[in-house]
């Protein structure tokens, strides 16, 4: 049952210092390390200011309030000797408020101060409880870290879950066990299985209690950051998780601590089937043993009780005329069975008749003399077993037995005496139970009162074992407390035919040494495992990260318009494929940037000249472009104006353009037919070659604009060919680019056309005539206009009519809005003297004015017409 006390300070409290030189390194490098962590861990620290002084002195007063008072001892104070020595007696203390101000520390103000304030307050408990000197240092490693966790920003749902105290705390109390176990076996004496069963037995009241305070503290720290946040929040941006910003870190992170608790787990399992075997193999022995040795034991005794009453029958002894000389009647007994050392007969006054080897002043003890009074009190025999004679000797037996005469009369008593460890019929018994040292065993005999008969400390025989041991019968115990409070494998046997039993016992340590033999040899593999699978499993994701990198950086250089590079496939697997794919990525983009600056290069071309010969060449070189051996362009009299008849129809471009000309009408028929024409066998087509050869594949485009058929395009391959959608495509869209570039010219042909019979109109006409844009720029000017204006003397057309007539009732009628009333003349005077009347008509297309057509007239001519 748990104890409430109100101070630790009525305990004893010492330290047990590390054992040898290896222990103090040890304790050392475990204190450096820590320091380096905090050093590393320093920018998680809180800026130090006012208020988080203030903060550190509170929780500083309260560390030794916190640990030195107020807490629960739990059941069982003493959780067992410290191995061998028996010298530390472990207490487990439950010190209620003792983890809340390192605790507090650990969110508010930063790993380094709640370490220093943990190792004062593990410093201030550890004497009074495991007297370990390593708990300083674990409680500052354990604040640190959870400081570390409750401050971290990582923005992840489990890395904000942690940061939370009471999840933090949580997961770092899982630590204490390990590190626990781990410092007591550098605290403990003895081998290492006794070491570590000596962890073993004090890690979980301690764990608990340690997880316990800590959950305590986190608890309060979690109400004190829901009631005051802004002690407890940190200004700071959420970070990518280490996850988040490196693959490599995401697995080694995912995979090696499942791989380190799967091997944890497999060395757990093995360990506890170790323990379990040997734990049946040494209860085995100890029960083969005890058994053994108390089957031999009545044996012996009824040969004891034999021998003494075979003497006291003898006729020399009893008999009407005994034999003068008794001492050799005994010494003839001992020799003959070597089972007695002391042979004494008494008579009824118990005064000495004979005795052999006995002196004239020989002592009697208490039981003997017990036991000579029963004998005659018609007790047959009897026998009980003795102390040693003097100290360090062995434990004795004494046979008592009646001396009678042939009528029965009592005439005395004889008494025999035996050292078991010189009686040749108890020597099996002694080796039976002395086989057990070679595993640090006890084997011991005690009898009816528990004292103990054989031993192999001669110095424990003659006292007396504990009798609740014997109250629980014979059987094994495995879990049995011994006299010096560790742990032993017991096992109780009786001794048929007396109250006496056998006790073999071996230390529980030596079940855990054996295991630890028995798995050793497993931990250094699995460790060169866990080593070369870390190792393995970097070099592997290296490969596999780097990979995805080079193919990363790939995928930039492509973003960035760099599709030059081809990347190299060395492999069929995920990342082999995504380079596959990659690669096929920058191939098609490569393509279509070679398709558009192809498309680019024929519309620049078609763009560029209103001439169907300068616009054909491009577009043709454009076709030829997609490994094509003739490129050949078709046009209809639909394309050409009816003065432009005199133009080409037929162009052809490439190294077949001449083998296959005969093939044009064809083509244009098909394609009047149908807008797409493709042959990846034109013989099966049934083409008519007229005897010449035919390409072995072709693609041809109608060129339409607007419902009107200008002719074709069409391709030709020397070599089979299977069209892909994108060669259709992009010879559809030359295709469609040679369709305006015919409607271009014909709109070209057709303007000039248009422009030509203006132009001679306009120069069979007498009077002056001047045609301007709707920005009112000159755009023709008829000789009289031409004379008029003084054209000899400067360039007139394309100029602003302002730049060009200063007159401005003419300027008013150019370039003003006259109310619609455009047909009105203006009477129009000129510097030179002469008079003319204009005229101005709007040039409209599609509702839209594009211009002017201004028609001057003489005043001479208009009087003429006027009489």
């Amino acid at each position: 049952m748990m104890k409430f006390f109100l101070s630790i300070l009525n305990y004893p409290g010492y330290y047990q210092a590390p054992q040898g030189v290896f222990g103090w390194i040890l304790w050392f490098a475990f204190a450096a390390g820590i320091i380096w962590l905090l050093y590393r861990w320093r920018n998680s620290q809180e800026q130090w200011t006012e208020r988080s002084a203030i903060l550190f002195v509170i929780c500083l007063v309260l560390v030794p309030v916190t640990a030195l008072f107020f807490g629960v001892q739990f059941p069982d104070g003493s959780m067992g000797a410290n191995a061998e020595s028996l010298s530390a007696q472990s207490r487990t203390f439950l010190m209620l408020l003792s983890a809340a101000p390192w605790v507090f520390a650990a969110g508010m103000l930063g790993p380094i101060p709640a370490a220093f304030l943990a190792a004062i307050s593990g410093g201030l408990l550890a004497p009074f409880s495991s007297h370990n000197p390593f708990v300083p240092l674990i409680y500052a490693l354990i604040a640190a870290m959870l400081s570390m966790l409750m401050r971290q920003n990582y923005r992840t749902a489990f890395f904000r879950l942690i940061a939370h105290p009471l999840a933090a705390a949580f997961l770092v109390s899982m630590v204490y066990p390990v590190l626990f176990i781990f410092s007591n076996v550098l605290v403990a004496n003895g081998v290492l299985g006794a070491r570590l069963d000596f962890g073993f037995t004090q890690v979980g009241p301690a764990g608990l209690a340690f997880a316990s305070q800590l959950l305590i503290a986190a608890a309060l720290a979690e109400i004190s950051s829901l009631i005051w946040p802004n002690f407890w929040d940190q200004d700071q941006q959420m970070q990518p998780s280490p996850g988040e910003s490196s693959l490599e870190v995401r697995l080694v992170f995912t995979l090696a601590p499942l791989v380190v608790v799967i091997m944890i787990a497999i060395l757990i399992g093995q360990w506890i089937s170790m323990v379990s075997t040997n734990q049946e193999l040494l209860g085995d022995r100890l029960g083969n043993v005890a058994q053994s040795a108390s089957n031999s034991i009545p044996l012996a005794l009824e040969t004891g009780q034999n021998l003494i009453n075979q003497l006291a029958r003898d006729p020399r002894v009893s008999g009407d005329d005994p034999s003068e000389n008794l001492s050799e009647v005994l010494t003839e007994y001992l020799s003959r069975v070597p089972f007695y050392n002391q042979l004494i007969i008494l008579d009824t006054n118990k005064n000495l008749i004979a005795g052999y080897p006995v002196s004239d002043n020989f002592p009697l003890t208490a039981s003997e003399l017990e036991g000579i009074e029963l004998a005659m009190r018609d007790v047959a025999y009897q026998s009980f077993s003795l102390p040693p004679a003097s100290s360090g000797a062995a434990a004795r037996l004494v046979f008592i037995s009646a001396v009678r005469d042939a009528q029965g009369v009592l005439i005395g008593v004889i008494l025999g005496r035996t050292s078991l460890d010189s009686n040749p019929f108890f020597t099996p018994v002694i080796q039976n139970l002395n086989s057990l040292s070679e595993f640090n065993g006890v084997g011991m005999l005690l009898d009816e009162q528990g004292m103990i008969l054989i031993h192999p400390d001669p110095k424990m025989v003659g006292s007396f074992y504990p009798q609740n041991v014997l109250a629980g019968g014979a059987g094994l115990d495995r879990n049995h407390d011994a006299l010096d409070g560790s742990r032993e494998m017991l096992f109780v046997e009786s001794v048929p035919g007396r109250a006496w039993v056998v006790l073999a016992a071996i230390p529980a340590s030596e079940v855990q040494q054996a295991a630890l033999e028995s798995v050793q040899l497993i931990v250094i593999l699995m460790l060169l495992l866990l080593v070369l699978g870390y190792i393995l499993l970097r070099v592997v994701l290296k490969v596999v990260v780097g990979s995805i990198g080079e193919l990363a950086e790939e995928a930039r250089l492509i973003s960035e318009g760099d599709l030059e590079r081809p990347m190299e496939t060395k492999s069929v697997d995920e990342i082999g494929q995504l380079a596959i794919a990659l690669e096929g990525m920058r191939l098609g983009m490569k393509s279509r940037v070679e398709e558009a600056n192809r498309l680019l290069t024929v519309s620049k071309g078609v763009a560029s000249t209103l001439e169907m010969q300068a616009a054909v060449s491009p577009i043709l070189r454009g076709a030829l472009a997609t490994g094509a051996s003739a490129a050949r362009l078709i046009l209809t009299d639909a394309a050409l104006p009816e003065f432009g008849k005199n133009m080409a129809t037929e162009y052809g471009l490439g190294p077949s353009a001449e083998k296959y000309v005969q093939m044009d009408e064809q083509i244009l028929a098909l394609t009047q037919q149908q807008p797409e024409v493709v042959l990846t066998n034109p013989a099966r087509a049934r083409l008519n070659n007229f005897d010449q050869p035919l390409p072995l594949s072709l693609i041809a485009m109608a060129l339409e604009h607007e419902g009107v058929h200008y002719g074709a395009l069409w391709v030709a391959y020397d070599q089979p060919r299977k069209f892909t959608e994108d060669d259709i495509r992009f010879l559809s869209t030359v295709a469609g680019q040679a369709a305006l570039a015919a409607v271009n010219t014909r709109l070209y042909l057709s303007a000039e056309l248009g422009r030509q019979r203006m132009e001679a109109i306009l120069a069979s006409t007498t009077e002056p005539v001047l045609v301007t844009d709707f920005q009112d720029n000159l755009l023709l000017i008829n000789p009289a206009a031409k004379d008029l204006l003084g054209g000899d003397k400067f360039q007139l057309q394309g100029r602003p009519v302002k730049e060009v007539i200063s007159e401005k009732s003419l300027l008013d009628l150019l370039l003003y809005d006259r109310g619609g009333d455009d047909q009105a003349p203006v009477e129009v005077k000129f510097k030179d003297g002469r008079v003319f009347y204009a005229t101005a008509s709007p040039v409209d297309i599609d509702q839209q004015q594009m211009g002017r057509v201004c028609l001057l007239r003489d005043v001479t001519h208009y009087k003429e017409l006027d009489a």
